[in-house]
């Protein structure tokens, strides 16, 4: 008989798990301004300007190596679009894999059943979740380092030969992100040689021939696009984005500064709901003696989090390299207290379990009286979320146009977690079956935010209306940017759009201009007098603030450009 920790039904249930987590409207309009900035330079790989580098790309040189432009780029032309699901579909896709990675190197490490725990549990944290659906490099430099990491201990192990895997997820780790995809596996890899005082054969890691992979692969898309792109190139792509951004500099101030610590904060928060287990882990791993496999997950864990830490720009998403490690070492610590009744549980276990039920049972009665209030009372809805700061204007008339486009899915995805906070507080549990009901809740709350919250908030806040509606109004009229631009425009109106730097040295008056309002109000006078608005798109922030104008200079007759 067929057990659900087989490695094919193991594998299949990871997969339709990551459907329902990635793929679920992954179609929504664009919205913040790190997704269209990966979508324009997508379009120049698909409109034939540059596959290494744009020669002229529509917007700017790209920030990132190429990988996730060209996995998106392959999507595009196979669907013969560029759209927000073609850009999105690499990282769903590559979030899917790096689970099923999890499942079979921890399968393998320590039994089918971790692995399938691993796996499962590295899918529903919620910053996996927000990186496996959206267009940015951090889950494909994901997956590659995870299957690095993994190959490497195989490797070194003698459990594998498999050289070129390794080297090769290596190369593409760097083509994702750059250097640190060679950096972070060396770093994990050397620190667990010397923790472990291992006499590695080198020849065993095939150094040479790796080296040579690793150097034509992604050396030699640094040497051509050196080349395409001078000394801007190196400048910005190689220096600022790798060596300014890791070490303190005045160029690179602002959001992304933290003090050292600050990722543990941010590693707690990113791994929910699974972060208040974590304690039990760490008494665990210090009270037991390891094996091989465990320290040397404890070692990865680790040192990606001394390394972003140490850091000067931090993000909570760059630590996604270690949650495939830490979600391993937590399943073996689940799985070996699994299938224990409430009675025999810890104290832990109880106000953990009760903990869940409550978390479950509030969040399932907070989304029905939503509903109900949307049908009942809907302005009351845009009342509330105005009074938690949520002031974007339409935000509540998209929330209830979302729920009650698929009523009897919301009312099914409010009364699930209802019904798990029941079981749970009505009978003793196993620790499996608790494990269950949080992997069902967070696919729940994942389903509310793909089909209800998020595309509420990316109609109320995207300039895709807007873009789209600007070829009707300016028709062969040159339009500029008047200050900073605006990568949704961008990707939306597909035309290629100068920009003025500063307004005060305008040496021309382009007929047409595009604004964001908080610039609009700094213009002088002589300026206010010279352009009238004609088209303003709604905000682009949750609070109300933001947005954008399009300016038609006043002695422009109204057909001009015709």
């Amino acid at each position: 008989m067929t057990r659900l920790s087989d490695p094919p039904l193991a594998s299949l249930a990871v997969i339709i798990l990551g459907v329902l987590l990635f793929f679920v409207n992954l179609d929504h309009p664009l919205y913040t301004k790190g997704e269209p900035r990966e979508g324009v330079q997508i379009e120049d790989v698909v409109e034939g300007r540059g596959a290494i580098l744009p020669r002229v790309p529509s917007v700017e040189m790209p920030f990132k190596p190429p990988m996730m432009r060209w996995l998106a780029s392959l999507v595009s032309k196979a669907l013969g679009r560029v759209d927000e699901f073609t850009i999105r579909a690499p990282s769903a896709t590559l979030a899917i894999g790096t689970m099923l990675v999890t499942r079979s190197y921890v399968g393998l490490l320590f039994g089918q059943v971790e692995g399938l725990v691993a796996a499962l549990i590295l899918g529903t944290t919620l910053q996996f979740m927000q990186a496996g659906t959206g267009a940015r490099v951090d889950m494909t430099l994901t997956f590659f380092l995870s299957l690095a990491f993994f190959e490497f201990f195989n490797l070194a192990e003698g459990r594998s030969a498999r050289w070129f895997v390794f080297y090769l997820a290596v190369a593409c780790a760097v083509l994702s992100k750059g250097p640190l995809g060679l950096i972070l596996p060396t770093l994990v890899g050397g620190t667990w040689i010397l923790f472990e005082r291992r006499q590695l054969n080198l020849s065993q890691l095939m150094l040479k021939r790796g080296a040579v992979l690793v150097g034509i692969l992604a050396g030699g898309w640094y040497v051509a696009a050196s080349w395409i792109g001078g000394r801007e190139f190196v400048e910005r792509q190689i220096v600022a984005e790798n060596f300014y951004a890791f070490f303190s500099h005045r160029e690179l101030g602002g959001g992304h500064n933290h003090p050292f610590y600050w990722l543990v904060a941010a590693l707690l928060f990113g791994f929910l709901p699974y972060s208040p287990v974590l304690p039990w882990l760490s008494l665990k791993l210090i009270r037991c003696r390891s094996n091989r496999g465990v320290s040397y997950l404890v070692i990865w864990v680790l040192v990606v989090l001394v390394f972003f830490s140490v850091a000067r720009q931090k993000r909570g998403v760059y630590l996604l390299a270690l949650y495939p490690a830490l979600a391993g070492l937590l399943s073996v610590y689940l799985v070996e207290h699994f299938y224990q009744l409430d009675d025999a549980c810890s104290v832990g276990f109880r106000i953990l379990k009760y903990a869940c039920a409550l978390i479950s049972g509030a969040a399932g009665l907070g989304f029905l009286g939503l509903l109900l209030t949307s049908y009942v009372a809907p302005f009351k809805v845009e009342a509330g979320l105005s009074y938690l700061g949520l002031k974007a204007s339409g935000l509540g008339p998209n929330l209830n146009l979302a729920l009650w486009s698929h009523p009897w899915l919301a009312l099914t995805l409010g009364l699930a977690p209802c019904s798990i906070a029941a079981v749970v507080l009505a009978r003793p549990v196993a620790k499996a079956t608790v494990f269950g009901f949080v992997v069902a809740l967070m696919v729940c709350f994942k389903l509310c935010a793909d089909l209800f919250f998020v595309p509420a908030i990316a109609r109320t806040l995207t300039l895709k209306t807007f873009a789209s509606e600007l070829p009707r109004i300016v028709g062969r009229c040159e339009v500029a940017y008047a200050g900073n631009l605006s990568y949704s425009v961008a990707f939306y109106y597909r035309r290629q759009i100068p920009m003025l730097a500063q307004a005060s040295e305008w040496s021309s008056s382009p007929p047409y201009l595009l604004i964001w309002r908080k610039e609009y109000d700094r213009l002088s006078p002589v300026l206010h007098a010279r352009y009238a608005p004609v088209m303003w798109s709604g905000p682009t922030e949750l609070d109300g603030s933001g947005g954008i104008l399009l300016l038609r200079r006043v002695d422009l007759a109204q057909n001009a450009c015709r």
